[in-house]
């Protein structure tokens, strides 16, 4: 068994990324599994700026989309 007793289970998502189509419906997709199956969602992108604008550009390094400073201090909050 891989379980613990006491033992929480977290599930996050990655950071968003500008622009993105499928990858916010995969993110919905781990959020109800993590729901369903009651493990403990940290849901942090209600913390960055909307993924669709370039508000959200400061917050990323522009190779990859990974978090930039600014985006991991959000990520930290």
């Amino acid at each position: 068994s891989t379980s613990a007793k006491g033992a929480t289970i977290m599930i996050q998502p990655p950071n968003p990324v500008y622009g993105a189509k499928n990858y916010p419906k995969a993110i919905e997709a781990l959020k109800q599994f993590a729901t369903q199956n009651a493990y403990t969602y940290v849901d942090h992108w209600t913390a960055w700026p909307d993924a669709t604008t370039k508000a959200i550009l400061p917050y990323l390094k522009e190779e990859f989309g990974f978090p930039s400073a600014k985006g991991h201090e959000v990520w930290a909050q």
